[in-house]
């Protein structure tokens, strides 16, 4: 192997070494790779997760699912709607200078993107855009959602309430009868034409074409302002600015995890395909194990063993705490895409290797009721 190899990688100090001339190399035995040189030692260790660099500015992502495993990336930053691959590779850099804050996925072909004062309707690789109409104030457009009862869809524009949108025509029909007169603070529509929204006042309701349904603390909800919906079926997930809640036969209960007092912010939630739960969460992004989550089925009230990543597991930076509707996806291929306040980051659970080696035990000290041993000087 000569300098030129393309097998050889290099590692430099712009790399993040500490020093570019190395005195000694070890591999300890769970296969970490240390090298030692006059400005420190240095450690090369298996990451979970990959981070994708981004062109700048990019900052608080919105993301939604593509096609071939990829994902469409919007931002808040006035660049273009970008299509990341796989491998990450820029597939497409849109032309569209939105500033998006919130998506909707319709279908495979067509996406609505909310932006500042407006939104944009993506049908393939075409992006078309409807500015708000001028009776309401330029503001962010936080949540997408369709009107299953009128055709069309909802759009929630900073404090104002709903708008309705048709055939590239806004309307000022009256909500759902039940619903506040402000704005969705999370929303999402599930498979079985249900729509759940959440608002900034910890309720969440339930629409259906017959009816509007609310829950609220006299319901087990307590998680404060709803950030995030997802699920299917009879277990639904929900996240808010103080924890993880999941419903269940008609009740809430807030999900309690070992090794924290309690769940902070969640943004993101995703159902893996192996049947686990994935957050971003205010301590980096969170595995909830698909063995929990059944037992979460049986009995409310389990404590979760949550598994935490942060930094040390190849993260970026701190999960994405800003207000988006989507930070936490899957892709086509079985990946799972999360937003952090530094970039993005993805990760393929099924191929997730777990330490199994037990850390050594040094004794240092006995101690016993009448007698106690220690290191001898």
């Amino acid at each position: 192997i000569g300098p030129d190899d393309p097998e050889l990688e290099w590692f430099k100090q712009e790399d993040g070494l500490s020093d570019n001339e190395v005195n000694n190399v070890y591999e300890d035995r769970e296969g970490n790779i240390w090298a030692t040189s006059s400005e420190g030692v240095n450690r090369f260790r298996y990451s979970y997760f990959i981070p994708v660099k981004l062109p700048q500015p990019s900052r608080y992502l919105t993301l939604v699912t593509a096609s071939q495993g990829s994902v469409w990336i919007g931002n808040d930053s006035n660049s273009p709607i970008r299509r990341i691959s796989e491998n990450d590779s820029i597939l497409n850099s849109m032309a569209v200078h939105g500033r998006i804050s919130s998506v909707y996925q319709e279908s495979k072909d067509t996406v609505w993107w909310g932006s500042l004062a407006g939104i944009f309707r993506q049908k393939r690789d075409r992006f078309d855009y409807f500015p708000l109409p001028r009776q309401v104030p330029s503001d962010w457009v936080w949540e997408v959602f369709p009107d299953d009862r009128n055709g069309g869809l909802w759009v929630s524009s900073g404090d104002y309430g709903l708008i309705h949108f048709t055939d590239g025509v806004w309307t000022f029909l009256p909500g759902p009868e039940g619903l506040p007169d402000f704005g969705p603070s999370a929303s999402f529509h599930g498979s079985e034409g249900r729509t759940w929204l959440g608002y900034r006042d910890g309720r969440v309701f339930l629409l259906t074409r017959e009816a509007v349904r609310a829950y609220s603390r006299n319901d087990g909800l307590d998680i404060g302002r709803i950030r995030v919906i997802r699920g299917h079926g009879s277990q639904m997930f929900f996240g808010g600015e103080r924890g993880l809640a999941v419903l269940e036969n008609g009740r809430f209960t807030t999900i309690r995890a070992a090794g924290v007092q309690a769940f902070g912010t969640v943004t993101g939630i995703v159902e893996a395909d192996d049947g686990s739960v994935w957050l971003n969460e205010q301590h980096g992004i969170v595995r909830v194990s698909a063995s929990d989550i059944l037992q979460l089925a049986e009995s409310p009230d389990h404590i979760v063993q949550p598994h935490f990543y942060d930094f040390l597991d190849g993260l970026p930076g701190a999960a994405q705490a800003q207000f988006r509707s989507s930070t936490a996806i899957q892709t086509s291929d079985g990946r799972l895409w999360f937003a952090t306040d530094n970039g993005l980051a993805r990760v393929d659970p099924a191929h997730m290797l777990e330490n199994v080696i037990p850390p050594p035990v040094i004794i240092t000290i006995l101690n016993t009721d009448s007698n106690w041993s220690g290191p001898q000087n």
